[in-house]
């Protein structure tokens, strides 16, 4: 939170952090979100860094995302077929 106090947007990656009740992580979030952070999970992180599929990371990213996300996957063999690579 001192970061969103020092002017930096705040994005809080919650899947990527846990704690040890249901009670402690919505206490936490809500107080973040009331902070102005954003709460958002690594795969819209990752699609906010990325910004643009056909960018140079533009296939790791996608293989990333089909090695941990089976609906992912679809995409990546979908895109691919597409592109006549597969």
């Amino acid at each position: 939170m001192s970061a969103r106090e020092a002017g930096y947007d705040v994005y809080a990656v919650l899947d990527a952090s846990g704690t040890w009740t249901k009670l402690v992580e919505e206490a936490a979030i809500a107080r973040m979100v009331q902070s102005g952070i954003v709460p958002m999970t690594w795969v819209a992180l990752g699609a906010e860094l990325l910004g643009d599929w056909r960018s140079a990371t533009g296939n790791a990213h996608m293989k990333l995302m089909a090695d941990h996300l089976p609906f992912s996957g679809n995409n990546y063999v979908g895109y691919l077929s597409a592109k006549g690579t597969r």
